[in-house]
């Protein structure tokens, strides 16, 4: 990504600023050493609008919902009932720059997963990252004596880029733990049943509460933190949506805790609120979030729901890029949309690839990707696609090591 960086201070971006300028006015985070970071100055600046904290921000407005439900009326969907005391702390200031201990490691992630990649995440430095999940706290707070608890954050990936794709976005974690005195019984296998029938009959509650969803399906799948893991998909209109992820605490996951996992389990769950508050609010594009017009803005208030009026209609236009890569093996596409967005900005709507070739000859590959840049403010003029999409030409090359076409 160095390279990258050095590309765009040559071409500047589409606001004519810089790169070397934009770090300068942002300040570089602590410990970021430019020779193990592949972190944008775009992406940094992200870390401090904390939309999840705006009281009538859709973001917050889905958060609280969530939060509310686990205030009191979670209650009434549980199996395992509510223990003498026990609430759910809530935790929304833990630091978004962890390391890749609390990331990784205490969450029981293989070294060579690929969420641990420089291509799925940001790194400050080689052992410090932006969170990629609201688990990276997990440990920590299970270590110092929480039993159920909620956090709430930004998270950041290295990502596709589409309507419901962005690299920043939000995540609600939630966590309960159980000894096996309060469950019953003193068999563990039987007492990850009762847990994880707790579980599904909460989160149940939670999209009948809060999305007025009735139809759904559960789905296996893996964590490396949980164990049996699933997914909770919500039927909207044609097809099935993934809105959540859960499962029961990994035992490797309770030892990293200081937790004995032959005398204690639990659930964990974690909600993209970014997702949760399309649907609630019929929001089409992810980006809009991150939208500081009025228009938008005053659409939300904290005291009610209310959907999302379109307020700029304004057409797409796509552009196809074509070029040769030596190696795929080496070639990276999160490499390519980051490069992408840090010369166009949100004025990208989406990329994909729509063609690959293989020249078996000259053993080298080619991929062509459709890049859709749009504004939700104004019509895009020709000459500022144009010149968008020239300037991305320009710096492909030097950046990515490939041949355009």
């Amino acid at each position: 990504m160095r390279v990258i960086f050095g590309s765009i201070r040559r071409f500047g971006t589409a606001r004519g600023k810089s790169l070397q300028t934009a770090w300068g006015e942002l300040g570089f985070p602590p410990g970021y050493n430019p020779s193990e970071s592949n972190l944008p100055s775009r992406i940094w600046s992200l870390t401090r609008r904390k939309l999840y904290r705006q009281s009538n921000h859709p973001i917050c407005i889905a958060k609280d919902r969530v939060k509310d439900f686990f205030n009191v009326k979670h209650r009434n969907y549980l199996t395992v009932p509510v223990r003498p005391g026990e609430v759910f702390n809530f935790f929304e200031d833990l630091p978004f720059i962890v390391s890749t201990k609390q990331c990784f490691d205490d969450l029981n992630v293989p070294a060579n997963h690929i969420s641990r990649s420089r291509s799925d995440t940001y790194y400050i430095n080689n052992t410090t990252v932006l969170r990629t999940q609201t688990s990276a706290h997990q440990v920590d707070t299970m270590r110092k004596g929480c039993n159920s608890f909620l956090i709430m954050g930004d998270v950041y990936r290295r990502d596709e880029i589409n309507h419901t794709h962005y690299p920043a976005f939000h995540q609600l974690e939630g966590v309960r733990l159980f000894t096996l005195d309060e469950l019953g019984t003193s068999n563990m296998a039987n007492a990850k049943k009762i847990v994880e029938e707790d579980l599904k009959g909460v989160l149940v509650g939670l999209v009948r509460e809060i999305l007025k969803i009735t139809n759904y399906r559960w789905c296996d799948t893996y964590f490396p933190f949980t164990e049996p893991s699933f997914e909770l998909e919500c039927f909207f209109n044609t097809k099935y949506v993934e809105m959540l992820g859960c499962g029961i605490v990994h035992d490797q996951v309770l030892k990293n805790a200081n937790r004995d996992p032959s005398k204690v389990c639990g659930w964990a769950f974690g909600v993209g609120i970014d997702r949760w508050a399309m649907k609630l609010f019929d929001i089409p594009d992810i980006k809009i979030f991150w939208s500081t017009d009025a228009r938008f803005l005053r659409q939300f208030n904290k005291d009610r729901v209310t959907k999302f009026i379109e307020y700029g209609s304004h057409p797409s236009c796509y552009k196809d890029i074509t070029f040769w890569i030596e190696n795929p093996g080496a070639f990276c596409e999160t490499e390519f949309f980051e490069l992408a967005q840090s010369v166009s900005g949100d004025l990208i709507e989406s990329i994909s690839c729509i063609d690959t070739y293989e020249d078996k000859k000259k053993q080298k590959w080619s991929k062509c990707f459709r890049i859709s840049y749009s504004n939700r403010d104004r019509t895009l003029t020709n000459e500022e696609i144009n010149k968008e999409y020239e300037n991305l030409r320009k710096c492909l090359p030097i950046s990515l090591n490939v041949n355009l076409r």
